[in-house]
This record gives structure tokens, sequence and C-alpha cells, in this order.
């Protein structure tokens, strides 16, 4: 079994991997520490999203999306929330505990 703060780490780093979050260590340790203890169900990460970029913790599930006008003028942008939102439902399935944290 996983803990909160292993899932966010993992999470954290689909977000470096794919989306273009911050590599800087303070960062990750920032986001694992906040959404593993208070569950925060917005953070914005930026990256390849934009300021508007932002990971979720909403309805069960867990996401990430950018200003609509942004991905409406910068097509990729879509492809990367598509990419890293499909990858962040597969980690969640390999990691069912993962749902009591939504």
């Amino acid at each position: 079994m996983i803990t909160a703060r292993e899932f966010f780490r993992k999470v954290w780093i689909v977000l470096v991997d794919h989306a273009g979050a911050s590599r800087f260590p303070d960062e990750e340790d920032r986001f694992v520490f906040l959404q593993a203890r208070d569950h925060v169900a917005e953070y914005r990460f930026g990256g390849k999203l934009g300021f508007g970029g932002k990971f979720w913790r909403n309805g069960g599930r867990f996401y990430v999306n950018a200003y609509p006008e942004d991905v409406k003028a910068h097509p990729a942008m879509q492809v990367v929330i598509d990419d890293v939102n499909e990858r962040l439902e597969r980690l969640t399935r390999e990691h069912p505990e993962a749902k009591e944290w939504t």
C-alpha cells in the first residue's frame, strides 16, 4: 500500500516529466507536503500549460487543466492536458487507495 506522500511524489514526477512543472526540489517538496497533509484542491504549477496550468483534486479524480483561452490559442496545450490526465488516471488505477485523497 502506498502512502499519500509517496503517491503525490509520483504525481509530481508526472507533472515534471509531461507537463513541464518545476524541477526545483523545493517545489516538489512543497507540492507533496501540501497535497499529503492539507489536501489542497487546486495547485498552480504552470509549466507547459502557462500561468493557468493547475493540478486539481476534485470530483473523485486528479487532473490538470489550463485557462480555456490559452488552450484555444495554443492547441498543443490540449495534447499535454490529455496526456497528463490519462497518466494521472492510470496512476490512480494502480493505487486505488488514492481515491480516498481526492
